[in-house]
């Protein structure tokens, strides 16, 4: 990740990045394992937590299998749904540019880029995704998160059959609003990720508009 976009997230998320190696001038640059486009990506997660755990610490940001992955320290139900929707989204997101992207396999490598970040070889490892529907009038951007978190719950529940959830969801005031009925802190997590990375993202296109840290 370029160094100025890392000293904006140590410098606005201080607490969160606590215990990270140091030289004479502060925290080293280069030790997020990721290109920037996942940066607002990040930075939603960054926001989040710093707003409801003081004692979260991150253990390690990097890129793995394709995807962004993020490792805790002091962890709790809340965080653990914030970490694993922001690693859906990153999912679609060129790790590049930050715009829509899709998962790619070449040469034994599995990399997220969109079509002006990848070769013409990889467009044959294309790993298919379906295909994303508009959902209640939402554009394509908003719609593929919803179906993403919708898919994460509906997993979930399987794996806790006495969490009874439903979501609701709508867009007001040019903003995309999930809520949910039942459910639990992780839900809760996942679900504010959503809303947060929508304010941040281009309705329509799913492009990131904001990239100035601590914006909402």
């Amino acid at each position: 990740m370029q160094p100025k976009l890392e000293w904006q997230l140590y410098q606005n998320y201080p607490g969160l990045f606590a215990g990270w190696p140091t030289d004479s001038c502060g925290l080293e640059y280069g030790l997020m394992g990721c290109h920037e486009g996942w940066y607002t990506v990040i930075e939603t997660v960054c926001y989040l937590l710093s707003a409801r755990n003081g004692s979260i610490r991150f253990l390690q940001i990097k890129e793995k299998f394709g995807c962004l992955r993020i490792y805790f320290q002091r962890s709790d139900d809340y965080s653990k749904g914030v970490k694993q929707m922001a690693e859906l989204i990153s999912a679609r997101t060129c790790e590049i540019c930050g715009n829509p992207g899709v998962l790619y396999k070449s040469a034994g490598w599995l990399a997220t880029r969109c079509l002006s970040h990848t070769s013409a070889e990889n467009l044959a490892g294309y790993c298919q995704q379906p295909a994303i529907k508009s959902i209640r009038n939402m554009g394509i951007g908003w719609s593929g998160l919803v179906t993403d978190l919708t898919s994460w719950v509906e997993a979930y529940q399987k794996y806790n059959a006495n969490c009874d959830w439903k979501l609701e969801y709508r867009k007001s005031n040019g903003r995309l609003h999930v809520n949910f009925l039942g459910g639990d802190n992780t839900l809760q997590g996942a679900i504010d990720c959503v809303n947060s990375y929508c304010s941040r993202i281009d309705e329509c296109s799913g492009a990131c508009t904001i990239i100035n840290p601590g914006e909402q």
